[in-house]
């Protein structure tokens, strides 16, 4: 158990999602806000890259600053729902064409 990682090595974001099987310390779900990809090493380019096809995997075919950008995903306090009426039956689950889940 020496490769063992410990509960405090793990992120956040690993602890909340899940870690990503290529760096088992973080999520994989970090956006990228790096400078433009041509002035990294290639590790570094590489490492980006694996982690944005991670990604678009996930998230169909989006990268988490993408999402960021469109405010998507946000850390913004946002305010608790308050929709007091019933769904229309033409608009429930059961009815759609394509089931996503």
């Amino acid at each position: 158990m020496a490769n063992a990682i410990s509960n405090q090595q793990i992120g956040p974001g690993a602890r909340k999602y899940g870690i990503w099987p290529e760096y088992p310390t973080h999520s994989g779900f970090t956006p990228s806000h790096l400078p433009p990809i041509f002035n990294l090493p290639e590790v570094q380019r590489d490492y980006i890259k694996k982690r944005e096809s991670y990604q678009r995997a996930h998230f169909f075919g989006f990268t988490s600053a993408e999402l960021w950008n469109m405010d998507i995903l946000t850390t913004r306090t946002l305010r608790p729902g308050n929709l007091q009426n019933q769904i229309l039956k033409i608009m429930q689950r059961d009815r759609w064409e394509v089931r996503m889940f």
